[in-house]
């Protein structure tokens, strides 16, 4: 993970990736929301820089 941050202890996996996306694109921020099978162990997900 470089230039980015990363996002922990989730209860809600999918809404929270899906405001995540939706701010992002309501900002027209150059990020990208990422998320693997590892993360989703420690409901985590990762806001990068494009």
């Amino acid at each position: 993970m470089s230039g980015g941050i990363e996002i922990r202890g989730i209860n809600d996996m999918q809404r929270n990736i899906a405001q995540a996306k939706a701010i992002i694109e309501r900002l027209k921020l150059r990020l990208i929301v990422s998320h693997n099978a590892e993360m989703l162990s420690y409901r985590g997900f990762e806001v990068n820089n494009l």
